[in-house]
């Protein structure tokens, strides 16, 4: 299997492959858009059409991509960070999504790959949460964090060099493949 060169490259969809199905779940996934390999064993990236999330939706039932894959994450976006903590990248990237989640309910999850021993993934959940609070205070209608079937799961995935985000609604979430952990 031949990896795409440079992590530079955009990506808007996270695919966790089962152990030895790396390879059928780049096939499987080709319907969906280009998938790649990452340096993370069985972690996958790729490009789909806009927006993921629908995408994620209406092909994540495909029986074949059951069998190969554990989870697949739609996300919105995918940008470079310059240091070890992320959480400034995403608070700016995420300061124009308060409006979406002012008065709503969420929470945070956040894969920190390549970053262990330099960023705890709580503590970071914890930030960007508590940043989202803020904002949406501000605006006059508060979010509020709630773990129990919340109006979004916002996911935060770092491969290599870049980190994604993506706004997963209980729709997205009732896709059996989509598990935010």
């Amino acid at each position: 299997m031949q990896r795409c060169p440079g992590s530079a490259l955009d990506w808007n969809t996270v695919a966790v492959a089962r152990r030895g199905m790396t390879g059928r779940a780049v096939e499987a996934l080709a319907g969906l858009g280009r998938f790649r390999n990452t340096r993370y064993p069985q972690v996958l990236v790729g490009s789909i059409p806009e927006p993921a999330a629908d995408q994620v939706a209406a092909y994540g039932r495909v029986a074949e991509l059951a069998a190969c894959l554990e989870r697949l994450l739609p996300l919105e976006r995918s940008l470079p960070f310059e240091r070890a903590d992320v959480t400034e990248t995403l608070c700016a990237a995420l300061e124009s999504e308060a409006e979406r989640v002012a008065g709503a309910s969420f929470y945070v999850r956040a894969r920190l790959r390549g970053l262990e021993g330099l960023l705890e993934a709580r503590a970071a959940e914890r930030t960007i949460g508590g940043f989202l609070v803020d904002r949406t205070s501000g605006l006059g209608r508060p979010a509020t964090v709630r773990f129990d079937d919340p109006d979004f799961v916002l996911m935060i995935e770092v491969v290599e060099r870049r980190v994604g985000y993506g706004f997963l609604d209980r729709r997205v979430r009732s896709v059996p493949l989509v598990r935010p952990r």
